[in-house]
């Protein structure tokens, strides 16, 4: 239970333990920080974890000087990057297998190359600044047995995207007083920022689903 407390305090106060880390470890804290990038997009069970605002925790940081941006940018870029090959070579491992033994899965497969088919490349992109997506769409990508090369080219463009925005971000305006002095709201509202696709999406589908059942 100690474990559980200290990970959901782990979450709410990441910018508080990230500095406790860099004050403790030094450049040994980027190889945890590579660790949390690379568990939450090369594997499914950690969607959870808090890419976004700590990409730009590490911004805010990098622009303190409690660590330098040309070490830990690259690290973490190299980390998004093999997180997502990862996935996406379980994604079309489990595929294959799941498909010689389940019929239903095999038509999903078929609704999903399609969908890779058409928006494959954009949907390696923006799923890096959406959470839940961003693990989940480098697995549906390797399930719908997108063409490797160009996964493997979205893939680079969406991580050197993704990390470098976010933590250029944080460097930028890291420094300013309304940020510096309220860096927990600020990082609140990232993460709120970043649901709204999947707010919106669902709300959408809600619409439409109404839509069609409703009465003429």
């Amino acid at each position: 239970m100690d474990l559980v407390y200290y990970f959901i305090d782990l979450l709410a106060n990441f910018d508080q333990h990230l500095r406790l880390w860099l004050q403790a470890h030094g450049a040994w804290a980027v190889a945890i920080l590579a660790l949390i990038v690379f568990a939450e997009t090369g594997l499914v069970v950690f969607p959870f974890l808090p890419g976004d605002s700590m990409l730009f925790i590490v911004g805010v940081f990098c622009g303190a000087g409690l660590v330098d941006l040309t070490l830990v940018a690259p690290v973490l870029v190299a980390a998004a990057i093999a997180g997502d090959a990862l996935n996406y070579a379980i994604g079309r491992g489990c595929g294959a297998a799941l498909m010689r033994r389940l019929p239903l899965v095999r038509r999903g497969h078929e609704h999903t190359h399609r969908w890779f088919d058409r928006h494959g490349p954009r949907t390696i992109v923006i799923a890096r600044f959406v959470p839940v997506l961003r693990t989940f769409a480098p697995f549906a990508a390797g399930f719908a047995r997108m063409n490797w090369s160009v996964f493997t080219k979205w893939n680079v463009l969406g991580a050197l995207l993704w990390v470098g925005s976010l933590t250029g971000l944080g460097w930028f305006v890291g420094d300013l007083p309304l940020v510096r002095d309220n860096l927990s709201r600020v990082i609140l509202a990232i993460i709120a920022i970043s649901l709204l696709p999947l707010v919106w999406s669902g709300v959408s589908k809600h619409w439409r689903r109404a839509q069609r059942v409703a009465p003429d």
